[in-house]
């Protein structure tokens, strides 16, 4: 058990430990402490009655809430006058409640490693806001961490699965009806590549069929307290093709199949439209090698370290922003990449993921 405010005579003239000031370290800790206290669980760590209004204060042996608060006249420096005023303001009325036998630095003391976890978890959400509001804002990531790679199993599948799904009803259909359509089959075995392919009927302007991709990975590996810093998917390339000069691009999107290891039809609507990367285009595409599309923001956040990460990949020009491309007879566009049941795998979808443990600046935790 951690003795942080009171350590016993013995151990005082034995070692050089000291124990820490209460109310130097309630004062120090106090943002996290309130921050805890916003919540269920840190109320209920704490012992501090959940039907409590909202707290502005703790000490070793009190908490203090805040019970009204309403527009009102508070007294304030004024420096044109050189003395103390009435201004306008916030005016609140505050309940303190008292324990005695300092009695909320002794639940910390007793619940020390439960409060140190919850505190980590606390640091580490505010660190992932930072450095999404730092990727927002153009601030250049720091770099390290541990690189962990992931990819979907190949057939027979145990928790994951990767494939095609596709939207061919039997007719020649408008391009909206095509991409908006609920999708009638799926592929999820054998070794040969499809994916990002639309083909146009003999029919002007009516479209035969469309495919998208689906890739899974079980990422529960990685840390639920580590911050995820870098990410990217690779998409191993097969061939390509462009008969109508529409030059499509290539882009990543979350991915919802009904089941993780299985594909049908109707996963061909779950693949969304917000890009997880820079799209790749149809001149950049490389059939013999991969294709690496660097995560951003959202496909970061995507990342599910408690289960399995769902992607999906969709032509980004007209699939997902359901604008028609140029129609020629029977023509067949395509970026073809292949999928998990090739043997081994070199040329599989592969996430790889940069993360490491949250480093705490500027406040040491003190044991």
């Amino acid at each position: 058990m951690a003795k942080i405010f009171r350590i016993a005579p013995s151990t005082l003239s034995d070692t050089h430990a000291r124990p820490l000031a209460r109310d130097r370290w309630f004062g120090s800790y106090q943002p996290l402490l309130l921050q805890m206290l916003a919540t269920p669980y840190g109320r209920d760590l704490l012992c501090v009655d959940q039907s409590l209004p909202p707290i502005n204060q703790i000490s070793h042996r009190h908490v203090r809430c805040i019970i009204d608060e309403r527009p009102g006249r508070i007294r304030s420096w004024i420096p044109a006058m050189q003395g103390w005023g009435s201004v306008p303001g916030i005016d609140r009325t505050y309940r303190s409640e008292f324990h005695i036998g300092e009695k909320f630095a002794n639940v910390i003391r007793y619940r020390w490693k439960a409060y140190l976890a919850y505190a980590a978890h606390l640091e580490a959400q505010q660190y992932d806001y930072h450095r999404a509001r730092a990727a927002a804002l153009g601030v250049r990531a720091i770099a390290g961490g541990t690189v962990t790679t992931f990819y979907p199993d190949p057939n027979p599948e145990s928790a994951t699965v990767d494939g095609y799904v596709l939207h061919q009803p039997g007719s020649g259909l408008t391009w909206s009806t095509m991409v908006g359509g609920a999708g009638s089959a799926a592929g999820d075995t054998g070794t040969g590549g499809t994916a990002l392919e639309f083909q146009s009927t003999g029919v002007s302007n009516r479209w035969d069929f469309n495919i998208r991709g689906i890739f899974l990975f079980n990422t529960a590996g990685i840390s639920d307290t580590d911050n995820i810093t870098a990410a990217t998917l690779a998409l191993m390339g097969e061939s390509k093709n462009d008969p109508t000069s529409n030059t499509p691009d290539a882009q990543i999107y979350a991915s919802n199949p009904a089941s993780n290891t299985a594909l049908v039809g109707g996963d061909y609507d779950s693949i969304g439209t917000t890009a997880f990367a820079s799209a790749i285009g149809y001149s950049a595409w490389n059939t013999s090698a991969d294709n690496t599309f660097s995560l951003v923001a959202a496909g970061i956040s995507a990342i599910d370290k408690a289960g399995i990460t769902k992607m999906g990949s969709r032509e980004a020009k007209y699939d997902a922003a359901d604008s028609s491309p140029t129609w020629g007879s029977a023509a067949a566009t395509r970026l073809v990449h292949k999928f998990a049941d090739v043997t081994g795998t070199a040329s599989d979808p592969t996430l790889t993921v940069t993360h490491a443990a949250p480093t705490f600046v500027g406040r040491m935790m003190v044991f």
